[in-house]
């Protein structure tokens, strides 16, 4: 082989290696690249542990039980929204994607990949670890409607750029697991009468076709009531009063709400329980939402359930 002829295939092979190492950084294009970074079957999964090091750490585990899931805190278990649960395993069922970020260590904290800031997330089947993964920044850029995050594979160097959405699922706090529905109706539930029992009086309201009554006989203005009741269809609760001593709640009783009506089987019922001690002094629990106790001040849930029925009242 002529001299020119050997200067020209190292500068070849040269310029394939510059070609391939630049389709490996980038990620795009190499039919090669590996763009599917997690894959797991979310039907074996029985456990998920995630370390959240930002702004504070705290540590989750969430277990499958039966068809239920059980959300921990390591000080509190409670069951676990079953929407939030399917949320994030739909985001670690299948992680892409199409750029290496990185490729050595000390590039890790520049993406919050790093033990420090990261968010660690792992996978268990039973005793087994599925996977194992630490999630980093998020961005957003507002011009092109577009987050990016980045992803780090345990024991792996290499850092990757990912949907930003995808990765805000793997940083919901505890309280993002359970369930705030104080009050929630099918939209097919019409409320045909309610009582409130307060310390000092019980107000009934009815329904039979004419205006809203007042006690059986007092006509009342029905725009008013159906704003009131509306309100009520998807009501959430606030704060968890996840210290309050429900064995005890009977001592604090001070008023009930009951709600009834076409198609719906058993009357919705909303005590309200009053602890001066406290910060919050009105504790909330409905029917609908058992395992749940929340609380209240005179501004918030309470207001919107018993203030705002009294004023129907006329009280």
């Amino acid at each position: 082989m002529g001299k020119t002829n050997k200067t020209l295939l190292i500068v070849f092979v040269a310029l394939l290696v510059l070609y391939g190492l630049n389709r490996l950084l980038s990620g795009r294009g190499d039919s090669n690249f590996n763009s599917e970074l997690i894959k797991i079957d979310t039907a074996a999964v029985s456990a998920v542990n995630i370390i959240i090091k930002q702004p504070e750490e705290a540590e989750i585990t969430l277990k499958r039980e039966g068809a239920d899931w059980i959300v921990s805190n390591g000080q509190l278990s409670v069951k676990a929204q079953s929407a939030a649960v399917e949320e994030l395993l739909s985001a670690i069922s299948l992680i892409k994607t199409n750029q290496i970020a990185a490729t050595q260590a000390g590039s890790w904290a520049d993406y919050g990949v790093d033990e420090e800031h990261g968010t660690q997330v792992t996978v268990y089947s039973n005793d087994k670890e599925l996977e194992s993964f630490v999630v980093g920044k998020f961005s957003f850029n507002p011009q092109t409607q577009t987050a990016i995050s980045f992803l780090r594979i345990n024991g792996e160097n290499e850092v990757y750029a990912i949907d930003g959405m995808q990765a805000m699922s793997l940083n919901k706090s505890f309280e993002g697991y359970r369930n705030l529905e104080l009050l929630k109706m099918k939209r097919d539930m019409v409320v045909t009468s309610f009582n409130c029992e307060l310390p000092d009086t019980t107000l009934r309201f009815s329904k039979t076709g004419g205006p809203w009554l007042l006690n059986g006989k007092t006509p009342l203005d029905s725009m008013d009531v159906e704003n009131y009741l509306n309100t009520l269809r998807n009501l959430p609760g606030a704060t968890f009063a996840d210290d309050f001593d429900e064995t005890r709640a009977e001592k604090f009783q001070y008023a009930r709400l009951t709600l009834e009506g076409d198609n719906i089987p058993a009357p919705f019922v909303v005590d309200c329980y009053r602890d001066t001690s406290r910060q919050r002094p009105f504790i909330l629990h409905s029917s609908h939402n058992r395992d749940a106790w929340f609380d209240s001040d005179t501004s918030g849930v309470y207001r919107q359930l018993f203030l705002n029925v009294k004023k129907l009242g006329r009280l």
